[in-house]
């Protein structure tokens, strides 16, 4: 009797996988969607979750379901669930909504902007930097050098569309470094906790601590090909220093974090950014600086962005304006500009493996004409910062909810909007039932 219930348990055991593993005509079709040539899609792997697709013999690229290897939560606390198409070289086919609980698309826009903003991955790369204009801060479209896109956001609905984002852009890159040449992941590292001495500012420039790159009148008009006196308006008075310079440190690592900051502004700063999070610190002085006097705090830069292992690292300034954090080296030079930038994103970032800083410079001759030039700044630490770690086993995320950081990042201004269209008790109930109660309107626009 109980080798019988054992084998039908194991028979249905074998059931069960094998219709999990099966693709249902619903999915097939929608899997043609994404891959219009296909021929052939093939059942999910059994080894990694994802649907091979072929012309004939040829790979198109893989479909796959990105809850199977995203499952960051959305604003209703539960993950959105897409269908997304990758090709060969790493290039998005399309993504399908498949089912979510956004409140703001479920009872409030509807769900076309949702659909509009998912159609805006197709024909995009996972080399390239996406970013979700949520603030209109960024131009429409590519930037010149190609590797940064602006996508539209969606007005109302901020927290939502960023979850989709890092959703699609996570799952794909773990998708890519599985099955594609190409986006094989440099081995991680970290700053080592205990290793620190109290420097000079020159003594970490020349210990190689602190990155240093000069950018002369002469190398800048021969970029551009004409002389700077073509932009009068731009750069009067450069003749005696440097067109650009730049200065750029990992502010994790102790030696580097408590020699500028001192003991007291350094906890400070690794109290404030969440577990995990990593910063580098930007300066920089003569006439063209790392940030525009129009830059947004708190916004992507458009005239910086940072490459590893031929992938774009998202480069988000913390606006820690706030914060009262002020330099300690001794020796430091006053600089005009300075950005604490959390580093990372959905490709990561390895801070002991070489990167490249890509500068943007673009100058007006009028109102109508402008140059531009692209120059690759290369980022390389001393190796003594920083020690390898092992990888993560799992593939899944379990990473705080982007709506949490969000609202920790903007907590004065929820206040503010708190206290003018809130009482009090509404304001427990948001806070702590927010997925039963229904937010006010200038809640639910951040």
């Amino acid at each position: 009797m109980l080798g019988r219930i054992t084998l039908l348990l194991t028979c249905f055991v074998a059931c069960f996988s094998v219709a999990q593993a099966e693709l249902s005509e619903d999915k097939k079709a929608l899997i043609q969607e994404l891959f219009p040539s296909a021929t052939v899609i093939e059942d999910k792997l059994a080894d990694f979750p994802v649907y091979p697709v072929y012309q004939l013999q040829e790979l198109l690229g893989y479909a796959y379901e990105s809850i199977d290897l995203s499952r960051l939560q959305g604003f209703a606390g539960q993950p959105v669930s897409m269908l997304v198409g990758m090709d060969p070289r790493g290039r998005f086919t399309g993504v399908k909504v498949l089912h979510h609980h956004e409140p703001v698309f479920l009872h409030g826009l509807g769900e076309e902007p949702l659909f509009d903003f998912v159609n805006q991955y197709k024909g995009q790369s996972l080399r390239e930097q996406i970013i979700v204009n949520t603030s209109n801060t960024g131009r429409p479209g590519r930037t010149s050098d190609g590797n940064t896109v602006y996508f539209d956001g969606v007005s109302k609905a901020t927290v939502s569309v960023l979850i989709i984002n890092d959703t699609i852009l996570s799952s794909a890159l773990k998708v890519a470094r599985n099955k594609l040449g190409g986006f094989v992941q440099t081995a991680q590292t970290r700053a080592k906790p205990d290793f620190f001495e109290r420097l000079s500012w020159q003594q970490l420039l020349e210990r190689g601590y602190i990155g240093h790159w000069r950018l002369s009148r002469e190398a800048i008009e021969s970029e551009l090909g004409r002389p700077l006196t073509d932009y009068p308006q731009e750069f009067e008075g450069t003749d005696n220093g440097p067109f650009s310079e730049l200065f750029f440190g990992y502010i994790n690592a102790p030696m580097v974090g408590r020699n500028l900051l001192g003991d007291e502004g350094y906890e400070k700063l690794m109290a404030y950014i969440d577990p995990g999070a990593q910063v580098m610190l930007v300066l920089s002085g003569g006439a063209f600086h790392h940030v525009s006097e129009n830059f947004i705090p708190g916004s992507n830069p458009e005239r910086l962005s940072l490459s590893q292992n031929e992938l774009s690292v998202e480069m988000r300034d913390l606006n820690l304006s706030s914060q009262g954090l002020e330099f300690q080296a001794a020796g430091m030079p006053a600089l005009a500009a300075h950005n604490f930038f959390r580093m990372g994103g959905s490709a990561g970032f390895s801070p002991g493996a070489d990167s490249t800083l890509n500068f943007h410079i673009e100058l007006a001759r009028n109102h109508l004409v402008r140059d531009s030039t692209i120059i690759g700044v290369p980022v390389r630490f001393n190796g003594d910062l920083f020690e390898t770690v092992e990888p993560a086993p799992s593939f899944m995320d379990e990473r705080e909810p982007i709506w949490i950081g969000l609202w920790k990042q903007r907590w004065w201004q929820i206040a503010i909007l708190l206290t003018a269209c809130m009482d009090s008790s509404s304001i427990a109930s948001t806070l702590f039932n927010r997925d039963k109660v229904r937010l006010p309107t200038c809640i639910r626009s951040l």
